[in-house]
């Protein structure tokens, strides 16, 4: 689920040129469904909060700004540069591509398609942070292809019908999102996306690019409809003058506006763009709160068109679509003001009339019911201003898209649910491909329908999008697994490369490892501090909010903080506008200070553990209003220790591992500078210094230490990853292998060796130390040891390489359920060395089938390898030798003579029977076997004893081939 900024609430619009958020008190209020208008507002603000100025604006064209003095700094040398060539610097992906939720699988908001017109296999996908990316073979796999640009966030792809190696990209997300970043003109390509360069910079700036249209007519005319946006975020903004839609008759060289607000009357976003499938001068626009206006001359007049349809001021957002072999059927969605859907129009004359058809009612999406296209059941908002799209097939079916999916195959007289429980939620773009086949970008990625959205299969593999928020974690021995939370994709664990698995819902928050039992336990949170804590390895979680009050109120931020120490697992500090703490894992909190902690009221924005200090008392928390709060003694004392210096969000907080005394810490928003430093920390008057010498002006999310090496710092901002070697005192640029995306957070693990980067839109990267993943094969079988062995014999092949720069590794073997390498499993085996190639699990429970995983990781830590994780063993059983052959039962018959007893049976049905033993005793009430004597072992089914042979009671049981004993 996802969210429309439309008529939120909590911001104001200022005079001039910025955005000021207004100051209103916080009052708690109860939890509520993930996407009520509460959620939508908090959503909102803390986004915004983390890009104000120390004024409370955010300055234009802050972003472009920013850019601009990047290079300048790396131009005159102020800022460094990193090279390939230092041990260490170079950033590897490690997903989530895709994450994994049951049958179905997710990977980030996709706002773009564009499909090749001739090549069936071949589409365009952008991302809303995450960039283009290209597929040749129907989505199997994926390239990006945009992660060095200016702006990964796209709204709108299109291909040159008459040379399909032309591709244009519209940077800057078009919906209606909070976190929609605005873009830097139009990206256009000549070599199918090999390169771009840059056109559209200045027409375009502070705006999104929702709709380009190429002319099938003329390769060189193109337009593009945009909407607006400032300083990287879409909601509450001011309106920008620059809005409408735009002509190119030079390729996008340069642009002139033909539809502008001085006609629209409305200073609103231009959404929809259509060309005539028959008259390529044909065309029709969809203008927020205006209406439909269309043009019969590429664009040089405009007419808007009214008969039949709704009238301007009653509706927001419009959604069309033109029939591809009848350019006079269209049809057009509107959005009615609180995000509902107001119903949907169709013309049959090219737009001269229009009549109102059946509007789309209860449907379900991804498990969801709704009241309509756009409409959770039982809300009272909408999202139609965040996801409405719509597409018409050859064959005249008539596809919507909301919130949900539609379709119709009457002309609109009826429809019809189109969105299974594993296509995601929020939709936001159409495309159809050479072969016919439908293509849909949502919230969660990419899904392809063959046949007009009756079925659909995902398409996202190894799309890697994911937008995370701070607080991920990572296990504290593994380098393969992670936690994070994701925007409208809850939280994902990494478990198994590529994949991660879906574990918690929600808009995902702050997360942690218990170090005591990692496997098995850890926490989650969604919104508003709401946390929860698994103990099977994510199956199932329970609420761990015993005593936290503030949980599930606004008195916490939208996505709230709480860590673990690293010196002891069941020790966890969380933020609201106060400090809580438990000493038990979460059994129950208390109050931990002041409450609130700062007298403002302010909420918590971060919070930082002391690594060295082993008692778990030294710690700081970061506030929205700047200000730094200090504990050393558990929660018992605390300091205000900034000083004044901060005057906007501090985003981030990091000590030195090794010396308390030393902190950093991060600020959000704009003006310099986003990083300090304390060396006094613990003083009664702490020193801060500027040390940002040479990064732009962009908002600074996270900073960390180096855990092996301090004077190693690390910044994560909106323009993507810097270092210092020398504790702050110069900064180099640190992109090698990371797309300049925003980095929302920095984590790092001493014994695994990890570092991390989670970005809010690219997915994961972790930093490679010199050496590359190993090329590992994984688990080639699995199968029953022997006839008569103990355990399943899983076996591998050697890897063809270890990783540039290694030649040493080990093996771990994990066991999993019978139905796949998914869910929780169970570590047989660990540090196997590099020239193993099987292992016996002779812990296998006997006659349960089982699947088994072989890990490679090589002697730098690189977590596992790229194709082997994938590799789940067939389901095997460790059942032969436990199955022992029947016993005789009550076949056994006597008879006797004078001198002795005869005892006959019937043999056991047995395919591997070896024996049959008689056995005696002086009574039944003997233990057996300890007590009874054999007397008899063979194949013969009888036995004759002497009656003076003294026993009186006897016993006759089957030994199968592997010796295993029947019951007697």
């Amino acid at each position: 689920m996802a969210w429309s900024c439309r008529k939120a609430m909590g911001v104001v619009l200022a005079s001039g040129w910025g955005v000021a958020f207004a100051s209103e008190p916080v009052a708690p209020v109860a939890a509520a469904p993930a996407e009520e208008e509460r959620t939508i507002s908090e959503r909102e603000r803390w986004e915004i909060l983390r890009r104000l100025g120390a004024d409370g604006m955010i300055p234009f064209d802050a972003r472009g700004r920013a850019l601009r003095q990047l290079r300048a700094n790396l131009a005159s040398g102020l800022l460094g540069e990193a090279t390939d060539s230092i041990d260490g610097d170079r950033w590897i992906p490690l997903g989530p591509s895709p994450i994994s939720a049951g049958p179905a699988s997710f990977s980030g908001r996709v706002t773009a398609l564009a499909a090749h017109p001739t090549q069936a296999g071949t589409v365009y996908a952008g991302g809303a942070q995450g960039g283009v990316w290209k597929t040749t073979d129907g989505g199997s796999t994926w390239t990006p292809l945009t992660d060095t640009q200016d702006s990964l966030a796209i709204g709108a792809l299109a291909i040159d019908p008459s040379n399909p190696q032309i591709v244009y990209a519209g940077t800057g997300e078009a919906n209606g999102s909070c976190d929609a970043y605005y873009g830097v003109g139009i990206l256009k390509s000549t070599d199918g996306g090999a390169t771009w360069s840059k056109v559209g910079a200045t027409p375009f700036a502070n705006t999104s690019i929702a709709r380009i249209v190429v002319s099938p007519a003329n390769g060189s005319t193109l337009w593009a409809a945009n909407t607006t946006g400032t300083a990287g975020f879409g909601c509450s903004v001011l309106p920008t003058s620059n809005l409408g839609v735009w002509r190119s008759t030079n390729g996008g060289s340069s642009w002139s506006r033909v539809l502008s607000p001085l006609q629209t009357l409305t200073i609103t976003s231009t959404r929809e763009l259509l060309i005539s499938p028959s008259d390529p001068n044909r065309l029709w626009a969809g203008v927020d709160e205006s209406g439909i206006w269309t043009s019969s001359n590429g664009g040089t007049s405009w007419t808007r068109q009214t008969t039949g349809l709704p009238a301007s001021g009653t509706f927001g957002r419009i959604a069309m679509a033109v029939h591809p072999l009848n350019a006079l059927e269209l049809y057009a969605s509107f959005e009615a003001f609180g995000g509902f859907n107001l119903g949907v129009w169709k013309t049959t004359n090219g737009g001269t009339s229009w009549s109102q058809v059946a509007t789309p009612g209860a449907t379900t999406c991804q498990g969801f019911s709704f009241q309509d296209l756009c409409t959770y059941a039982s809300n009272t908002f909408g999202q139609c201003g965040y996801s409405a799209r719509a597409i018409v097939r050859p064959d005249g079916t008539v596809i919507l898209g909301g919130t949900t999916i539609v379709r119709s195959t009457d002309g609109g007289a009826s429809w019809q649910d189109a969105c299974p429980d594993d296509v995601h939620v929020d939709q936001h773009a159409f495309a159809r491909g050479a072969d016919g086949a439908l293509w849909v970008g949502n919230d969660g990625g990419v899904w392809r329908s063959p046949d007009g959205g009756v079925s659909w299969a995902t398409r996202n593999t190894n799309l890697e999008l994911t937008q995370f928020y701070p607080g991920a974690s990572l296990h504290p021995s593994r380098p393969d697994v992670a936690l994070g939370g994701t925007q409208d994709n809850g939280t994902p664990l990494r478990d198994v490369s590529p994949r991660w698995r879906h574990v918690f819902g929600g808009d995902g928050a702050s997360s942690a490892f218990d170090t005591a039992a990692p496997d098995t336990t850890f926490y989650a949170s969604s919104q508003y501090l709401l946390l929860y804590k698994t103990t099977d390895g994510g199956l199932t979680f329970q609420s761990a909010m015993n005593g936290l009050a503030d949980g599930g109120t606004n008195l916490a931020a939208f996505i709230a903080p709480f860590t673990g120490c690293p010196a002891d697992g069941a020790v966890l500090v969380a933020g609201s506008n106060n400090v809580w703490r438990t000493i038990d894992a979460a059994g129950s909190w208390a109050s931990n200070g002041p409450d609130p902690i700062d007298p403002s009221g302010a909420r918590i924005a971060c919070i930082a553990f002391a690594p060295s200090d082993a008692s778990c008392g030294t710690y700081a928390v970061g506030l929205e209003n700047g200000k730094v709060w200090l504990t050393q003694d558990a929660g018992g004392a605390w300091r205000e220790i900034s000083g004044g210096n901060f005057t906007r969000l501090v985003s981030d907080l990091a000590f030195d591992p090794a010396n308390p005394a030393v902190l950093y810490a991060a600020l959000a928003g704009f003006g310099a500078p986003h990083l300090w430093k304390s060396t006094d920390a613990g003083s009664a008057a702490p020193t801060w210094t500027g040390i940002a010498s040479g990064l732009p002006d962009a908002p600074v999310n996270a900073v960390l230490v180096d855990p092996e090496t301090p004077s190693i710092v690390y910044a994560g901002s909106d323009l993507g990853v810097f270092r210092s070697s020398n504790g702050g005192s110069s900064w180099a640029s640190f992109m090698n292998g990371h797309p300049r995306v925003a980095v929302y957070d920095l984590v790092a693990n001493a014994s695994t060796r990890s570092i991390v980067s989670f970005t809010h839109g690219r997915g994961a990267f972790r930093l490679a130390q010199g050496c590359t993943t190993p090329a590992f094969a994984g688990v080639s079988a699995a199968t029953d040891e022997s006839v008569c062995g103990t355990g399943v014999r899983v076996s591998w092949p050697t890897p063809s390489s270890w990783g540039t720069g290694v030649s040493d590794g080990t093996f771990e073997i994990r066991r999993y359920g019978p139905n796949g390498c998914a869910g929780p499993f169970t570590t047989v085996g660990s540090g196997l060395p590099r020239t193993s190639t099987s292992f016996v699990d002779t812990s296998a429970s006997p006659g349960a089938s089982h699947t088994w995983r072989v890990v490679a990781t090589n002697a730098c830590a690189t977590p596992l390898a790229t194709a082997g994780v994938q590799e789940c063993s067939a389901p095997a059983v460790d059942a032969a030798d436990a199955v022992a052959c029947p016993g005789v039962g009550d076949s056994v018959a006597g008879s006797k003579d004078a001198g002795s007893a005869t005892f006959a049976w019937s043999p056991p049905a047995c395919a591997d029977l070896a024996a049959q033993e008689v056995y005696g005793a002086t009574s039944f009430a003997a233990a057996f076997p300890s007590e009874w004597t054999l007397l008899q072992s063979g194949t013969t089914n009888a036995y004759t004893e002497p009656l003076d042979g003294g026993f009186r009671a006897f016993r006759v049981r089957t030994l199968d081939g592997c010796g295993n004993p029947s019951e007697p």
